[in-house]
C-alpha cells in the first residue's frame, strides 16, 4: 500500500471536522438532561475532540518536525479520532436504551 502524504489542506480539513464534531457534541450537551454515565461518554467525547483541535493546530502551525516527528503526530491523531469515535459510540448507545 502506497503511503500518501498529508498536506497543509487535509490538516485544515481534519480541523473544520473536529470542529464540526465538536459543535455537534455542544448541541447535544444542551438538547437534554442525560443520566450520569451517559453525561460522562458525552462529556469524554466533548474534551476529546477539544484535543484533537488543539494537536492539530500544533501541527498545522509546527514548521520544524522532522519526518519521525510527523509520522508519530498523524498516529496519534489517528488514535485520537479512534478514541473519539468510541466514546461518542458508548454515549449514544447508553442513550439509545433510555428510549
Amino acid at each position: 500500500m502506497k503511503k500518501r502524504k498529508i498536506k497543509k489542506s487535509d490538516l485544515l480539513q481534519m480541523q473544520a471536522d473536529a470542529q464540526a464534531i465538536r459543535n455537534m457534541l455542544i448541541e447535544l450537551a444542551f438538547l437534554e438532561q442525560y443520566d450520569d454515565e451517559i453525561e460522562i461518554y458525552l462529556q469524554a467525547s466533548l474534551q476529546q475532540s477539544i484535543k484533537i483541535e488543539q494537536k492539530i493546530g500544533q501541527v498545522y502551525t509546527g514548521d520544524f518536525y522532522s519526518r519521525k516527528d510527523l509520522t508519530v503526530l498523524y498516529h496519534n491523531l489517528q488514535v485520537d479520532f479512534r478514541s473519539l469515535l468510541m466514546s461518542f459510540t458508548s454515549f449514544y448507545e447508553g442513550y439509545k436504551t433510555i428510549e
